[in-house]
């Protein structure tokens, strides 16, 4: 399986980490100082019991260019919200033919900006708890873990359920959902209680 993650932050760093020793990744970033740190020096994950697992370079492919990518099965889509469109038109331009653009990005509209770009059958929103932290370009922190729910029509339960036991093989508690606009609300609401106290309390 060939996944493409789209985004370099904490969120994309976790889930390349864990995925690149089991398929083949490439991660589509565009922040410089991560795609040089990830090019000459590699991964490091830090896992919640202190342990660190290093990606040496070439483990993932890093690239600023999508064109270049070879076809994917899966787009996993990981960067902030205000960046959904560009990182769209991104998976459309890597997705394989039957492949699904996925996203696990907090907030609303992200399918539906994914949709727009690939199509609505290869279109997937789910959410996740786990959490990370970017340490400094090239290390990054498993901060927490929690369960990931990938939201699914009944055309795309195969794929969705092959993108699922490779989610799991890689550490990731993962579930498939047909209700997936309840998950999404419920993770705005503990975003919006969470995130004003931290940024109040820094």
């Amino acid at each position: 399986m060939n996944v493409a993650i789209i985004g370099s932050g904490a969120m994309g760093s976790l889930f390349a980490a864990r995925l690149a020793p089991l398929v083949t990744v490439t991660m589509i970033a565009h922040w410089p100082p991560q795609v040089a740190a990830l090019n000459t020096g590699g991964l490091t994950l830090e896992e919640p019991d202190g342990r660190h697992v290093h990606l040496p370079p070439g483990a993932l492919r890093v690239t600023s260019e999508p064109a270049g990518v070879a076809p994917a099965d899966v787009a996993l889509v990981l960067v902030k919200s205000y960046q959904t469109e560009r990182a769209a038109g991104e998976a459309a331009a890597v997705l394989a033919l039957h492949g699904l653009a996925v996203t696990l990005q907090n907030g609303l509209g992200n399918r539906e900006k994914l949709a727009a770009a690939v199509g609505s059958g290869r279109a997937l929103a789910g959410t996740t708890s786990e959490g990370a932290t970017l340490l400094a370009p090239g290390q990054v922190r498993h901060a927490g873990r929690g369960p990931t729910y990938l939201g699914v029509s009944p055309a795309q339960r195969a794929p969705a359920a092959a993108l699922a036991t490779l989610l799991e093989e890689a550490g990731f508690a993962t579930h498939l959902e047909d209700d997936v606009e309840a998950l999404l609300w419920a993770k705005v609401a503990v975003n919006a209680g969470i995130n004003p106290l931290t940024a109040l309390l820094g």
